[in-house]
């Protein structure tokens, strides 16, 4: 069985954004979730958009 210093539940944006955090400081770490890792933000992110007049 693997052994980590950090054990993340939930994959989500605030569980992504432990994880960026936890990543810069080089804990080892694992995500538990239950789907795939970040997905209630990719469900939600199908209607956002990039509004810069800039991108267009």
């Amino acid at each position: 069985m693997e052994q980590v210093k950090a054990l993340i539940v939930g994959g989500g944006r605030a569980g992504l954004a432990v994880r960026h955090e936890v990543t810069g400081s080089g804990v080892e770490h694992a995500v538990l979730e239950r789907g795939r890792s970040g997905q209630s933000w990719r469900d939600l992110a199908t209607w956002l958009g990039l509004d810069d007049a800039g991108y267009v």
